[in-house]
């Protein structure tokens, strides 16, 4: 028998809460007062350590969208370089 394509794909980000009520991702580095944000293209946010509601697939198309946002965490802002390191599980089914 033939294996079946996947018809849905659900993503899980893993980082540390960086504000929001812990719904967005931290920032490392020397600035303060931001964290990242990622949305995909239906607008459901993703949140550090949870997993997404499944997202369908279109035949042929695996692409999936995302967006990635710099957004305050409450903190007073302070200059500098900052980065995110957010580590996806993806599964399809």
């Amino acid at each position: 028998a033939g294996r079946r394509a996947a018809s849905r794909a659900r993503l899980a980000g893993a980082g540390g809460p960086g504000g929001r009520g812990g719904r967005s991702f931290a920032a490392f580095g020397d600035s303060q007062g931001v964290a990242f944000h990622i949305w995909d293209s239906a607008g459901q946010e993703s949140v550090p350590g949870e997993p997404m509601a499944p997202h369908p697939l279109a035949e042929g198309d695996m692409t999936l969208h995302y967006t990635l946002r710099l957004v305050g965490n409450g903190l007073p802002l302070a200059p500098g370089a900052h980065r995110v390191a957010v580590r996806f599980k993806l599964e399809y089914f």
